[in-house]
């Protein structure tokens, strides 16, 4: 049965002069069968042919004129901890995926991949600059990073801290020297984050030992030009005055004296009355001889004159000449008591300025010592916390010249031997089988779109829904017009 081809509406198949069948509906149409899949690839067998071998020599010389690249992959470990105090603290679990994600995105941006670019200058490299036309250096710089931020792959171990630092390139050496650089790039950055702060923290703590210094010296000078202002030599303040202090004694002496003096002058004011003279009148009170002389002929005059004038009477020569001296012996006594009043209230003035003032002298020195103890203590206070700032000085300095990182490599990156696209027998199989599958699929859908034809028994049986009684081939066509 020879094909028949139709185009636009279904053909109609006679069987008799009378008879004729129209075509169903589109929706009606059953799938293809196999016999009709057989006799489509058959009859289009050349175009099958052709487009399986075509494609097949195209995919060999593709696959055999693609550039080989090359990977190669750096591996770093990345330790999460924070600083508490003086101390450290794992980081929590649950800001694990978190801290990962922002290394990786470090790792991918412009502050770590411009500074590789610069150090592998690929600006002028042709692989990561070729193609670029026009612009400044900074374009340049930034399409190069765009470039090779193309090229590197950051991706994190599972469930680990570790990152894998994969980089390609057409040259393997180049391509170690990428992954490298990126580890060494990022390493640095990442230790200067750590070591910002640390030197902040040195220069901050610097001025304030350099105030705490600047305190001790004011309060040191203010000590010194206290003891020369006051010539007071020894400015501690120990509290109340003890049986040491000099001062204290001076005074405790002279408060002595002057109650002598003032017992002296009592009795001398009781001499200079007439009054009797008493030994003992008063603690420390000291009675001239002279006094003590005449009263005591005062005494045994006025005896022999109450003696005298009982036996003589007032008028006789002797009780005369007896009252006369006895006269002249008070007289005396009167002189001499009253320059013995007068030398003792003398000396008790001049006692009296001298307990005042070395009480006035003990009061400024007790005010210039209260005055110091204050400028001591101050002194001590600068001094005590300046010690201790000087004593974390230390700690704070080697911390801040420490080579301390979160960060550390577990392999750099070596030279790869072998291309990271080396297995082509693996592409040739796959564009084989792709050539197969275009090859025959490709026959089919033009049949079906495009020029559909009649070939076998379902192709009529299935289209038009009528039975086929008998199916004969080209060479037996002849035949049976013959014999009719």
């Amino acid at each position: 049965m020879r094909a028949i081809r139709h185009h636009g509406a279904a053909p109609a198949l006679l069987t008799g002069p009378e008879t004729s069948f129209a075509a169903p509906s589109s929706e009606e149409a059953p799938l293809l069968s196999l016999a009709q899949l057989w006799s489509i690839l058959r009859a289009r067998r050349r175009m099958v042919l052709l487009l399986v071998v075509s494609l097949a020599v195209l995919s060999a010389i593709i696959i055999k004129l693609l550039p080989q690249s090359y990977e190669a992959t750096a591996t770093m470990i990345v330790s999460f901890q924070l600083k508490q105090g003086q101390g450290e603290a794992d980081m929590p679990m649950d800001m694990l995926g978190t801290y990962m994600a922002t290394q990786i995105d470090l790792m991918q941006s412009p502050e770590v991949l411009l500074p590789v670019v610069d150090k592998l200058n690929l600006t002028h490299d042709p692989e990561f600059s070729g193609g670029y036309k026009g612009g400044d250096s900074a374009a340049v710089r930034h399409y190069s990073m765009t470039l090779l931020a193309k090229k590197v792959a950051i991706t994190q171990g599972q469930g680990s801290q570790l990152l894998y630092v994969t980089a390609t390139s057409k040259d393997p050496v180049k391509a170690a020297k990428i992954a490298n650089a990126i580890a060494d790039v990022y390493s640095a950055e990442e230790r200067q984050r750590l070591k910002d702060p640390a030197d902040d923290r040195v220069q901050n703590y610097s001025q304030q030992l350099a105030e705490l210094k600047a305190k001790v010296m004011a309060a040191q000078q203010k000590v010194t030009e206290l003891r020369q202002q006051t010539g007071v030599l020894t400015l501690a303040n120990d509290g109340a005055p003890g049986a040491n202090d000099p001062d204290n004694q001076t005074l405790i002496s002279l408060e002595q004296q002057l109650l002598a003096a003032q017992n002296t002058r009592r009795m001398a004011e009781s001499v200079a009355s007439l009054a009797p003279v008493m030994d003992g009148a008063g603690e420390g009170a000291v009675v001239p001889p002279q006094i003590h002389d005449l009263t005591a002929d005062i005494n045994a005059k006025t005896l022999q004159l109450s003696e005298l004038s009982t036996t003589y009477g007032p008028r006789h020569p002797k009780v005369i000449a007896l009252q006369t001296e006895l006269n002249q012996a008070r007289d005396s006594l009167r002189r001499e008591a009253a320059r013995f009043l007068e030398q003792s209230r003398k000396a008790e003035d001049q006692l009296q300025h001298a307990v005042d003032a070395q009480r006035q002298k003990m009061l400024s020195v007790r005010k210039v010592q209260d005055q110091a103890s204050k400028l001591e203590l101050e002194l001590e206070s600068a001094q005590s916390v300046y010690k201790r700032a000087l004593d974390g000085y230390d700690q704070i300095v080697f911390a801040s010249l420490g080579n301390t990182t979160n960060v550390g490599f577990v392999s750099r990156a070596t030279t790869p031997v072998e291309p990271a696209n080396s297995n082509k027998n693996k592409l040739m199989i796959i564009a084989a089988l792709a050539s197969l599958l275009i090859g025959f699929g490709a026959p089919i859908i033009y049949e079906l779109f495009a020029d559909r034809r009649l070939y076998c028994r379902d192709d009529v049986e299935r289209y038009f829904g009528v039975p086929v009684l008998a199916e004969f081939g080209i060479k037996s066509i002849p035949t049976l017009v013959g014999s009719k």
